[in-house]
This record gives C-alpha cells, sequence and structure tokens, in this order.
C-alpha cells in the first residue's frame, strides 16, 4: 500500500494568520506571496512528520518557531496514522522492522520550485531521498562494515576470485580442511567395508527402503480408507438421522393409538346409534301411551246414571198416569237428558275397551325392546331420558372420529413418503418398525466403519 498524506492541520503561528487545514490530492501546488507562512508550513511537515532534534540523524536546520497542529498519513498501518509535534515520526516505523514502502512520492515535498536534487541545507538533497525515500543510505553503511578484500573480489566461473588475504584466505583453509576430512572419511569406509560398521550401514540402508515402502504403502491405505470414508459419509447423508427416525417412530406410535382409539370409539358409537331407533320409537310410545291413559278413570257405564234414568222414565210414567202435565214434561226431559249421558258413557267404554288393547301391545314391545316391564309412564318417560342421553353423546361422538381419521391418515401419507424416499421402496404399514430397525442399524453400522477407519 502507498504511503500518502491524508490531511495537513498547522495552527496559525509564525507568518501564518490563519489555521491551515488542508486535504491533498494526488499533485498539490500551494502558492502565495513572501512571507504568508509557505515556508512555515514545510518546516511544520517536516517537525510532524521526521526527528528534528539535535541527535536526528539529518541537520535540518530549522527556525526556532512554536509548530503546533498534526499530519495524517496512511499507508503506515491498518488505518491513518496522526503525527503531532511530539508524537512518533517516520523514523520509529523504519526502527521497528516494518520499513518504510519504496513509494514514498507522495511524501515529496518540493519548496519554491526546487525541483532539481542538490545537497543544500534549505530543501531537499540527495542524501536526505537517500536516507529516506530509497533506503540507500542503508546500503551504504551495510557496505562500509564489507571489507577492501572481498569488495574487490569477483566472481568468475561461480568461483570467487581476489587476493589471497583476509576472509579470502580463511575460505581457502576451510575448503582444504574440508577435503582432508572428507578424504580421511573415504579411506575409513574403504578400509572397514567388510566390518561392523559396513554392516549396520548395509542393514540400515536395507531398512531405510523398507520404511520408504512402508510409508508409501501407508500413504497408499490412507488414500484408500479415505475413499471409503467419503464413500461412506455419501452413503450416510442420504441416509435419515436418528432425529429423523426417532420422528418418524413417534408418529408411527401415534398412528397406532390413533388407530385403537378409532376402534374404540368406533364400537362406542355403533352401541350408541343402535338406540336411535329406539329413541324414536319410545318417542312416540310415550305420546300413544299419553293417550291411552287418560281416559282410564271414565270406563265403563255410569250406574248412577243409569239408575237416574230410569227413575225419571219411571216419573214420566207416574205424572202421566196422574195427568200432571208440567212435572210430566220436566220428568221427560230428564229422562231424554239421562238418556243421552248414558249412551255417550256406554260409547267411551267401548274405546276404552280398544285403547286397552294398544296399550298391551305398547307394553309387549317395550318388553321385546328393553328386557324389562313397562310399569307405568314414568318407567317410559326414564327410558326416553336415557336414550336421549345416548342420542346426544353420538354426535360429538362421531366428530371426534373423524377428527381422529383425518390425523391419521395424514400420518400415514407422511410416514409412506418418508420411508419411500429413504428405501426407494413402497412400504406397507406393517412394515414400517421393521423398516425404520433396519434404516437405524444401517446409520449405526456406517458410523461405525467411518469411526474405525479413522482410528
Amino acid at each position: 500500500m502507498t504511503i500518502r498524506i491524508d490531511r495537513i492541520k498547522v495552527n496559525r503561528g509564525g507568518p501564518l494568520d490563519h489555521d491551515f487545514d488542508f486535504e491533498p490530492g494526488d499533485l498539490n501546488l500551494i502558492y502565495g506571496q513572501n512571507e504568508t507562512g509557505k515556508t512555515y508550513v514545510v518546516e511544520s511537515l517536516i517537525t510532524f512528520l521526521f526527528k528534528t532534534s539535535s541527535r536526528a540523524p539529518v541537520d535540518w536546520d530549522l527556525r526556532d518557531w512554536d509548530i503546533t497542529g498534526k499530519v495524517i498519513v496512511s499507508g503506515l498501518k491498518s488505518g491513518p496514522v496522526s503525527f503531532t509535534k511530539s508524537g512518533n515520526k517516520l523514523e520509529d516505523y523504519w526502527e521497528e522492522g516494518t520499513g518504510l514502502p519504496r513509494d514514498l512520492s507522495r511524501l515529496l515535498v518540493v519548496r519554491a520550485g526546487e525541483t532539481q536534487l542538490a545537497e543544500t541545507v534549505d530543501g531537499v538533497g540527495r542524501d536526505m531521498l537517500k536516507d529516506y525515500l530509497s533506503g540507500e543510505g542503508l546500503l551504504d553503511r551495510v557496505a562500509g562494515k564489507i571489507s577492501a578484500t572481498l569488495q574487490k573480489a569477483v566472481i568468475q566461473d561461480s568461483q570467487i576470485v581476489g587476493n589471497q588475504a583476509g576472509e579470502l584466505k580463511n575460505r581457502e583453509k576451510c575448503k582444504s580442511h574440508l577435503a582432508t576430512l572428507q578424504s580421511l572419511l573415504e579411506d575409513v569406509e574403504e578400509g572397514y567395508a567388510s566390518g561392523d560398521s559396513y554392516s549396520l550401514r548395509q542393514d540400515k540402508k536395507a531398512l531405510d527402503i523398507q520404511v520408504e515402502t512402508l510409508k508409501r504403502a501407508r500413504r497408499y491405505h490412507a488414500a484408500q480408507l479415505a475413499g471409503q470414508i467419503r464413500r461412506l459419509t455419501s452413503e450416510k447423508r442420504d441416509l435419515p438421522t436418528e432425529t429423523d427416525l426417532a420422528n418418524l417412530k413417534t408418529n408411527v406410535t401415534t398412528c397406532e393409538s390413533n388407530k385403537a382409539a378409532i376402534g374404540t370409539k368406533s364400537e362406542k358409537l355403533e352401541e350408541l346409534e343402535g338406540t336411535s331407533e329406539d329413541f324414536h320409537w319410545a318417542g312416540e310410545a310415550l305420546g300413544v301411551y299419553k293417550d291411552v291413559t287418560s281416559g282410564v278413570a271414565g270406563s265403563g257405564p255410569n250406574q248412577i246414571i243409569m239408575w237416574a234414568a230410569l227413575l225419571s222414565l219411571a216419573g214420566t210414567a207416574g205424572f202421566g198416569l196422574l195427568g200432571r202435565s208440567i212435572p210430566l214434561i220436566a220428568s221427560a226431559v230428564l229422562s231424554v237428558v239421562f238418556a243421552v249421558i248414558y249412551y255417550r258413557e256406554s260409547k267411551k267404554a267401548l274405546s276404552n275397551a280398544g285403547e286397552s288393547k294398544e296399550l298391551k301391545k305398547l307394553k309387549a314391545e317395550y318388553l321385546s325392546r328393553f328386557g324389562s316391564e313397562l310399569s307405568d309412564r314414568a318407567a317410559l318417560q326414564a327410558k326416553l331420558e336415557e336414550l336421549k342421553e345416548n342420542h346426544i353423546l353420538a354426535t360429538p361422538l362421531k366428530k371426534e372420529i373423524d377428527v381422529l381419521s383425518d390425523e391419521t391418515r395424514t400420518l400415514e401419507r407422511r410416514i409412506a413418503e418418508k420411508l419411500n424416499a429413504w428405501t426407494g421402496v413402497e412400504v406397507s404399514e406393517q412394515e414400517w418398525r421393521d423398516k425404520i430397525r433396519e434404516l437405524t442399524g444401517k446409520m449405526h453400522d456406517i458410523e461405525e466403519r467411518i469411526g474405525s477407519f479413522r482410528q
């Protein structure tokens, strides 16, 4: 990343009447009349960015101004760095080992049109650029530590050629000593080739070959195992997880429980619906029973009316013989009234006789339906209430069965679809649990094989 000045902030001071706050571009020209603060800004930059004390590597020869402000530079760290008069300087980054970038051109300041580099104390000179821009000054210091003998030496045909003195002379001595040691080693190897040392070396060579063969075999075996692990891992991805199988097993259990509940509730519903016909018969029978039993108290001819009619008839005959017209008329009228009443009561008695037959029929049907005698209307009313409760219970029970049936069908479809996706075949309801156990065992087997390969 190229180092550059992002912002210059120089507080008013010296010939600078106003604060100088500037964000430079790639190339900037700052001009103004004499004694307006241009040199003040340049010397402020030098004070902010470089070491200017008496122990600084460069004698900047700056004027004694009380300079304040800051310069923000990017490219030294991950974020912008702020330089002030008393803070760290660019040399500190060089000393820390991070080094300054080669291209410091974006920090270059040329004052008063001085475009030529000269050895001057008032401006930018060659020594300054050498030290702070190119790093050549560091190379010069390194070169100063190399002896004259080495500096005069040259390389010819990959060999160092120079005066046999100093380091070059020591190098030749070391080469000669190394050759002597190598010759002695060869003599020892040739002279004792049949000894234990030679035998051990030969054994070592054979063992080294075996070790290398075993290493290659191990790498080959590791590659084979890695391939098997990848294949098993791919196969495992096509299988359901333990959570999937546990959820599926729960759904199977729920489905089975629902079917058992549906069976029990259906039997109860069938029993309740079986009494529906009895309920309707009992309702009709109660109405008939009320009609039949309402006239029982007046059944049969009234004996008093009959005797009253006879007496009225006898009185009419007596008054007629006596010749009394008014009592005769009254007695005749009473005879007619009592005769009419007697006729009606007789007809009603005959009707009640038919009604008694209907009551017997009701009691026989009651005994046939419910296995008990019909004692009175209260018993029939109680039986009707009992049947009514059964009729009322049948409706919500049927709704419960319908809800359970819908839920069960949904579970059955979901279970069948999942097993078909995992096995690739249609699985009947009787095989659900067997397939779940089979898939669980297959998954555990793959996990154990992968674990054994990784050990």
